[in-house]
């Protein structure tokens, strides 16, 4: 088998099979204790080369499962990356962040591209045409500023995703949907409109969890990539193990 790309955040961990590029089998888990991460990569197949990205410290299931392989990447700051990062504080630099501007520039070599990603928080990246990552802004996502709503008040009800066709709310919980919802479209859009007036063209890319809540709403062309990250630390992992 080839590359083994095992992604572990707070609550999930995500992992990849690839051969090449291409994206064989992928999974995750919602729970993430050491036992639940040994079950599930006991039953998969040897991998030739492994990375680990991980944010927390790696559990003996994952030394484990990268020592099987002929070569084994753990995912740092320091680790060699194909592209140039011209960000001026790497090490605070979430790594989810520069995996997908990777990830961006392993589908559009040579473009300008923004991404997008619709996690618990809005994160925009943004790589040039040289291969040369600038950096990006972060706002809070949409469970966040639900919850915020709630928590920072005393009357607000706790809501989740609900779409709404109005522009307005008619009611205290559709007031709610349309101001956090339309707040979100109307700074993406913004957003892009502002490096598209330094960037002519440019690609703009969208993954992440909530991608999906707003891809038919924005009226600009856009690309989704709900792996995106998952490619660019296979990209990362192809990189480092052809030195």
């Amino acid at each position: 088998m080839g590359n083994l790309i095992i992604d572990r955040g707070n609550t999930l961990t995500k992992w990849a099979l690839f051969e090449g590029n291409e994206l064989v089998r992928n999974g995750h888990l919602e729970a993430n204790t050491p036992k639940d991460l040994r079950k599930e990569l006991s039953g998969l197949p040897k991998a030739e080369a492994v990375l680990v990205s991980s944010v927390k410290k790696k559990s003996t299931a994952l030394r484990e499962w990268a020592a099987k392989a002929k070569k084994s990447i753990e995912f740092t700051y320091q680790t060699p990356v194909p592209i140039k990062n011209a960000y001026k504080t790497p090490k605070t630099l979430g790594l989810d962040r520069l995996a997908a501007v990777i990830g961006a520039w392993n589908f559009y070599p040579g473009c300008h591209s923004l991404v997008i990603d619709f996690g618990t928080c809005i994160k925009y990246d943004f790589i040039t045409s040289q291969a040369e990552y600038l950096g990006g802004n972060i706002s809070p996502g949409m469970k966040m500023r639900f919850q915020a709503l709630h928590q920072f008040t005393d009357k607000l009800p706790l809501l989740d995703y609900k779409h709404i066709d109005s522009i307005y709310g008619t009611s205290t919980e559709s007031a709610i949907a349309t101001g956090v919802i339309q707040g979100i479209e109307q700074e993406v859009m913004g957003t892009i409109a502002l490096f598209q007036k330094q960037f002519d063209t440019m690609n703009v890319i969208l993954t992440g969890g909530d991608a999906s809540v707003f891809e038919k709403q924005l009226k600009v062309p856009i690309f989704a990539s709900p792996h995106l990250v998952l490619f660019g630390l296979n990209a990362i992992l192809n990189y480092n193990a052809g030195k």
